[in-house]
């Protein structure tokens, strides 16, 4: 018989109660459910290479368990071509790019339209559920994201491929995490 134990349970068993460094953050154990809802309208120039569609800010604290986008066929024709990321950004104009598919790489979701499909896992490995944003945007602390003279970061949609054939419509996003 074997007994397998989760991450989780390893660093319950590791901590000592002399240094708070090995404390298990508490958003694994309990925290604040949020969630950030919205919708944006796009023409046919807001979806051109290279664009930014900036949808949330998320504190360096929050641990990420949902990206989930809905939108409208964004590329009309019949070979569409269209293809976006999803990651984080230092600024909420989108031009400072911390990691822009940590999250989802090369999707195809917009060249027809979808409802609601959860893309925090699509391009993140599955092994890093729980794990913070400072720590997904590539930080290798919290103290050295915090050194960055930020707070957190902006999650965005980056177009990596045009349309075939652009189409204005709308997105709409849901983006659920635990903050503690």
């Amino acid at each position: 018989m074997t007994t397998k134990k989760s991450s989780l349970v390893d660093q319950i068993q590791d901590r000592t109660a002399t240094d708070s460094s090995d404390l298990v953050s508490a958003v694994n154990h309990n925290g604040d459910l949020v969630t950030a809802n919205g919708s944006v309208a796009l023409l046919t120039t807001d979806i051109d290479a290279d664009d930014v569609i900036v949808l949330c800010f998320l504190p360096f604290s929050a641990v990420v368990q949902k990206i989930e986008i809905a939108n409208d066929d964004l590329d009309s024709n019949g070979s569409p071509t269209l293809t976006f990321d999803v990651g984080l950004y230092d600024d909420v104009d989108g031009e400072t790019a911390r990691d822009d598919d940590v999250y989802a790489t090369v999707s195809t979701q917009f060249q027809a339209a979808a409802g609601f499909t959860d893309l925090a896992f699509e391009a993140r490995d599955i092994a890093v559920n729980g794990q913070a944003v400072w720590a997904d945007a590539g930080f290798a602390t919290l103290a050295a994201a915090k050194a960055s003279n930020l707070s957190g970061q902006y999650l965005a949609i980056h177009i990596d491929t045009v349309a075939a054939t652009a189409a204005a419509g709308d997105i709409a996003f849901r983006v659920t995490y635990v903050d503690g």
